[in-house]
């Protein structure tokens, strides 16, 4: 099942400023023109404004709520004007109304061009400017953390990785600002509080956004947002440090851009224990659920089951067990045995609700559903028809690796499996894993407890992680290694490690 794509609506980013250039002379019967038509459409007063800053209205009314600027440019040095050209602004609330209305396709953009044939080629319309913005409601935000803290952070960051090196960082009286790049770049950064938000702003400019305004002029409006959002996130990755309270939102966007269209989805844990008889239980739904998105989508059949929408989905049962590495155990099992080995699997995930709350996504708990489930022998083999509640199949896993995960071999590889796992599918970017809890809740002999010190490793390996490990030995030291080995593993108490974006 492939991703969706990008959007501003679906990122929650906001359009925050909006110009576009008429390059040239003023044209005023042109300037007059769109004002009128944005006054008489869609309730836009409108000024107009000169380089000493001379402004006076060209349409008023004060029913209206939104307002757009003409500023007119001639070239004059001594004012510091080295342009010919008109720009029509929209700040604020203006950009974003205007923005709503270039999304419904509602704007006439031939209106916006000289009528004068001549002239057409020399003043043409094009975009100059879109500032996009991310808002964090600052009652989200646990203040243990100070926002100064997290702005000294990335400041430290762009002087270290980046080739920005225009930063200005100070407190004005709304709160603390830091700014990255310079203000006549295709990209300029600014991250502030205000009473109630921590926004976080792209300015974008000139080769930035013209080599995508043909996008929005011409009504490809997906394919706009697609690259400004893209680009947004990318640059807001090279300016901020990932962290959990305040660009949550930027590493949620890096864990989607990373994921594989199939594998092995993995919701978020709690960090509950398990008996082996659930464990297994639990594994095999995010098994099942890891399978179904391998079936072409096409072959699903929509079906309505107490006012609730749910996809009925048809697959041969040894399709299934080759996904799970069962291909060769499935042939060698009697026919009976075969029917009821996997009914008895299908049958815990029809009852498996008491169990979703090793799940920490209330979401993901509500819409685990199978009612309906048959297993029958359709020309010579056995077929299975089940149906999945809707928002299940559609969840967003914030987590999907590689289809090495979905196997297992013995139930000591299952449980080692399953506990790292759920340490590493919460949250925070940093991980913790208690080596000694791991392989002391095994009643081993010794060799079996060697081989589980190389299975730990096997399996930490598999992870997206950077491979740099905190240890805290067992005598009370720490030691920070690239790589693990057995020895290291008996003498650790516990493992800190980081998720790799």
């Amino acid at each position: 099942m492939k991703q969706n794509k990008l959007s501003f609506e679906s990122e929650n980013l906001q359009v925050d400023y909006l110009t576009f250039n008429i390059q040239g002379t003023a044209d005023f019967d042109l300037i007059n023109r769109i004002a009128k038509y944005l006054f008489q459409h869609f309730a836009f007063n409108s000024i107009i404004s000169d380089c000493s800053k001379n402004k006076k209205h060209l349409f008023f009314s004060d029913k209206n709520r939104h307002q757009v600027e003409f500023a007119v440019y001639l070239r004059a040095p001594e004012l510091n004007s080295f342009w010919d050209g008109t720009q029509i602004r929209f700040s604020g609330k203006n950009s974003t109304r205007f923005y709503q209305l270039i999304q419904q396709q509602k704007i006439n953009w031939y209106l916006f061009k000289t009528q004068n044939f001549k002239l057409a080629k020399s003043k043409k319309l094009t975009l100059n400017r879109v500032d996009l913005c991310y808002s964090k409601t600052k009652k989200d935000i646990d203040t243990t953390q100070s926002f100064e803290s997290f702005l000294n952070s990335c400041s430290e960051k762009i002087l270290q990785n980046s080739r920005t090196k225009y930063i200005q960082y100070n407190r004005n009286k709304k709160g603390f600002i830091l700014k990255a790049g310079s203000r006549k770049s295709p990209n300029y950064y600014r991250v502030y509080e205000n009473n109630q938000e921590i926004r976080f702003e792209l300015e974008m400019k000139h080769s930035r956004v013209q080599s995508v305004q043909d996008f929005l002029f011409n009504g490809q409006i997906s394919e706009f947002e697609q690259i400004l959002t893209k680009h947004f996130y990318n640059h807001s990755n090279k300016i901020l440090v990932l962290d959990q309270l305040y660009t949550d939102w930027l590493i949620k966007y890096l864990r989607r851009k990373e994921k594989q269209d199939a594998g092995f989805l993995l919701p978020f844990f709690k960090q509950n224990s398990l008996s082996l008889s659930d464990t297994k239980k639990v594994f095999g739904l995010l098994q099942f659920l890891s399978f179904i998105r391998t079936i072409p989508f096409q072959t699903f059949e929509t079906i309505i089951l107490q006012h609730q929408p749910y996809y009925g989905i048809t697959f041969p049962l040894k399709d299934f067990a080759k996904f799970l590495g069962e291909e060769d155990k499935y042939k060698n099992y009697g026919d009976r045995y075969r029917r009821k080995k996997y009914i008895q699997f299908f049958t815990n995930l029809q009852h498996i609700k008491p169990l979703i709350t090793a799940f920490s996504d209330q979401k993901f708990q509500s819409s685990v559903a199978l009612p309906t489930l048959s297993i029958d022998k359709i020309n010579l083999d056995w077929v299975v028809q089940l149906s999945i509640a809707k928002e299940l199949y559609l969840y967003d896993y914030p987590f999907i690796l590689n289809n090495s995960s979905i196997i297992y071999k013995n139930t000591y590889e299952l449980q080692i499996k399953y506990k790292i796992l759920q340490n590493f599918s919460v949250n925070d970017l940093k991980k913790t894993l208690d080596v000694q809890m791991l392989l002391n809740s095994f009643n081993a002999s010794q060799k079996r407890h060697a081989d589980n010190k190389i299975e730990i490793i096997r399996q930490l390996n598999q992870l997206p992680i950077q491979k740099q490990y905190k240890l805290h030995l067992k005598n009370g030291k720490t030691k920070t290694v690239d790589k693990l080995t057995p020895l290291l593993i008996g003498k650790t108490q516990f493992i800190l490690f980081y998720e790799k974006l």
